[in-house]
Protein backbone atom coordinates (compact mmCIF):
# COMPACT_ATOMS: atom_id res chain seq x y z
CA UNK A 1 0.00 0.00 0.00
CA UNK A 2 1.37 3.33 -0.94
CA UNK A 3 1.41 6.23 2.06
CA UNK A 4 3.16 8.62 0.27
CA UNK A 5 0.66 11.47 -0.16
CA UNK A 6 -0.43 10.61 3.85
CA UNK A 7 4.01 10.81 4.69
CA UNK A 8 3.33 14.35 3.21
CA UNK A 9 0.37 14.98 4.71
CA UNK A 10 1.26 13.95 8.35
CA UNK A 11 4.93 15.59 7.78
CA UNK A 12 3.40 19.40 7.55
CA UNK A 13 1.25 18.38 10.46
CA UNK A 14 3.81 17.31 12.58
CA UNK A 15 5.73 20.18 12.18
CA UNK A 16 2.73 22.13 13.22
CA UNK A 17 2.17 19.82 16.24
CA UNK A 18 5.64 19.91 17.16
CA UNK A 19 5.85 23.56 16.93
CA UNK A 20 2.83 24.21 19.33
CA UNK A 21 4.45 21.47 21.85
CA UNK A 22 7.46 22.87 21.91
CA UNK A 23 6.67 26.58 22.24
CA UNK A 24 4.17 25.51 25.40
CA UNK A 25 6.28 23.19 26.89
CA UNK A 26 10.15 23.86 26.05
CA UNK A 27 11.52 21.37 28.67
CA UNK A 28 9.67 18.57 27.12
CA UNK A 29 12.83 16.01 25.97
CA UNK A 30 12.43 14.87 22.05
CA UNK A 31 13.14 10.89 24.02
CA UNK A 32 9.94 11.58 26.25
CA UNK A 33 8.10 13.54 23.02
CA UNK A 34 8.52 10.22 21.08
CA UNK A 35 7.79 7.93 24.07
CA UNK A 36 4.37 9.80 24.63
CA UNK A 37 4.06 9.64 20.90
CA UNK A 38 4.16 5.47 21.25
CA UNK A 39 1.83 5.40 24.34
CA UNK A 40 -0.81 7.55 22.13
CA UNK A 41 -0.03 4.99 19.36
CA UNK A 42 -0.63 1.90 21.96
CA UNK A 43 -3.88 3.88 22.96
CA UNK A 44 -4.91 3.75 19.37
CA UNK A 45 -4.34 0.46 18.37
CA UNK A 46 -6.54 -0.78 21.96
CA UNK A 47 -9.44 2.02 20.98
CA UNK A 48 -9.02 0.18 17.27
CA UNK A 49 -9.38 -3.32 19.03
CA UNK A 50 -12.61 -2.24 20.79
CA UNK A 51 -14.52 -0.97 17.82
CA UNK A 52 -13.77 -4.56 15.85
CA UNK A 53 -14.80 -6.03 19.08
CA UNK A 54 -13.22 -9.13 18.13
CA UNK A 55 -12.00 -10.31 21.50
CA UNK A 56 -15.42 -9.57 23.21
CA UNK A 57 -15.97 -13.23 23.23
CA UNK A 58 -19.02 -12.70 25.96
CA UNK A 59 -20.93 -10.08 23.44
CA UNK A 60 -23.52 -12.16 21.08
CA UNK A 61 -24.43 -9.02 18.87
CA UNK A 62 -21.47 -7.25 17.73
CA UNK A 63 -23.04 -4.38 15.88
CA UNK A 64 -19.95 -3.54 14.39
CA UNK A 65 -20.10 0.85 13.53
CA UNK A 66 -18.12 0.87 11.13
CA UNK A 67 -18.02 4.10 10.57
CA UNK A 68 -15.73 4.35 13.77
CA UNK A 69 -13.92 1.86 12.77
CA UNK A 70 -12.46 3.86 9.78
CA UNK A 71 -12.18 6.53 12.55
CA UNK A 72 -10.02 4.36 14.82
CA UNK A 73 -8.02 3.07 12.16
CA UNK A 74 -7.32 6.40 10.55
CA UNK A 75 -6.10 7.98 14.42
CA UNK A 76 -3.62 4.81 14.76
CA UNK A 77 -2.45 6.28 10.62
CA UNK A 78 -1.69 9.55 12.37
CA UNK A 79 0.29 8.15 15.24
CA UNK A 80 2.35 5.13 12.73
CA UNK A 81 2.85 7.75 9.88
CA UNK A 82 4.55 10.30 12.57
CA UNK A 83 6.88 7.30 13.52
CA UNK A 84 7.30 6.06 10.28
CA UNK A 85 8.53 9.83 9.50
CA UNK A 86 10.72 10.08 12.20
CA UNK A 87 12.70 6.96 11.15
CA UNK A 88 12.39 7.85 7.62
CA UNK A 89 10.77 4.41 6.95
CA UNK A 90 9.91 3.95 3.10
CA UNK A 91 5.91 4.67 2.83
CA UNK A 92 5.30 1.60 0.55
CA UNK A 93 3.74 -0.94 2.72
CA UNK A 94 2.90 -4.54 2.57
CA UNK A 95 0.57 -5.89 4.56
CA UNK A 96 1.76 -8.69 7.03
CA UNK A 97 -0.94 -11.32 8.61
CA UNK A 98 0.06 -13.83 10.82
CA UNK A 99 -3.05 -15.13 11.43
CA UNK A 100 -6.41 -14.49 9.27
CA UNK A 101 -7.43 -14.67 12.96
CA UNK A 102 -7.34 -10.88 14.62
CA UNK A 103 -6.65 -12.34 18.21
CA UNK A 104 -3.37 -13.78 16.98
CA UNK A 105 -2.67 -10.31 14.77
CA UNK A 106 -3.36 -8.11 17.34
CA UNK A 107 -1.42 -10.02 19.74
CA UNK A 108 1.61 -9.89 17.76
CA UNK A 109 0.56 -6.15 17.37
CA UNK A 110 1.23 -5.62 20.54
CA UNK A 111 4.18 -7.71 21.31
CA UNK A 112 5.62 -5.20 18.40
CA UNK A 113 4.53 -2.58 20.50
CA UNK A 114 6.00 -3.66 24.12
CA UNK A 115 9.08 -4.29 21.67
CA UNK A 116 8.99 -0.63 19.97
CA UNK A 117 8.81 1.03 23.77
CA UNK A 118 11.63 -0.80 25.49
CA UNK A 119 13.99 -0.33 22.47
CA UNK A 120 12.60 1.97 19.65
CA UNK A 121 13.89 1.22 16.05
CA UNK A 122 13.30 1.82 12.68
CA UNK A 123 13.10 -2.01 12.04
CA UNK A 124 10.33 -2.75 14.67
CA UNK A 125 8.24 0.12 13.44
CA UNK A 126 8.03 -1.06 10.17
CA UNK A 127 6.73 -4.43 11.16
CA UNK A 128 4.12 -2.94 13.54
CA UNK A 129 3.22 -0.78 10.48
CA UNK A 130 3.04 -3.76 8.06
CA UNK A 131 0.62 -6.09 10.68
CA UNK A 132 -1.80 -3.04 11.19
CA UNK A 133 -2.03 -2.78 7.40
CA UNK A 134 -2.77 -6.67 7.62
CA UNK A 135 -5.57 -5.66 10.07
CA UNK A 136 -6.94 -3.82 7.74
CA UNK A 137 -6.71 -6.38 4.68
CA UNK A 138 -8.32 -8.77 7.37
CA UNK A 139 -11.05 -6.54 8.20
CA UNK A 140 -11.46 -5.59 4.50
CA UNK A 141 -10.80 -1.78 5.17
CA UNK A 142 -10.88 0.16 1.58
CA UNK A 143 -7.83 2.33 1.05
CA UNK A 144 -10.17 5.14 -0.73
CA UNK A 145 -12.06 5.85 2.27
CA UNK A 146 -9.40 5.32 5.16
CA UNK A 147 -7.50 7.89 2.81
CA UNK A 148 -10.78 10.28 2.85
CA UNK A 149 -10.87 9.47 6.95
CA UNK A 150 -7.46 10.61 6.94
CA UNK A 151 -8.10 13.72 6.00
CA UNK A 152 -10.97 14.49 7.74
CA UNK A 153 -9.09 13.54 11.05
CA UNK A 154 -6.05 15.59 9.78
CA UNK A 155 -8.31 18.96 9.20
CA UNK A 156 -10.03 18.45 12.77
CA UNK A 157 -6.32 18.22 13.87
CA UNK A 158 -5.53 21.53 12.30
CA UNK A 159 -8.50 22.97 13.78
CA UNK A 160 -7.20 21.98 17.13
CA UNK A 161 -3.91 23.65 16.59
CA UNK A 162 -5.86 26.96 15.65
CA UNK A 163 -7.88 26.47 18.66
CA UNK A 164 -5.22 25.84 21.03
CA UNK A 165 -6.81 22.29 21.82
Amino acid sequence: MDFSQIFELQKDLDQKINEKVFSVNPELEQSKHHLQSLIGLTVEVSELANEIQFFKYWKKNKNINWDKVYEEYTDLIHFLVSNANFYKINPIIEAKIVSDDLTYQFKEIFIQISKLITNPNKETLRELFELIVGVAQLIDLDYDKMFTWYLKVNQKNYNRIKNNY
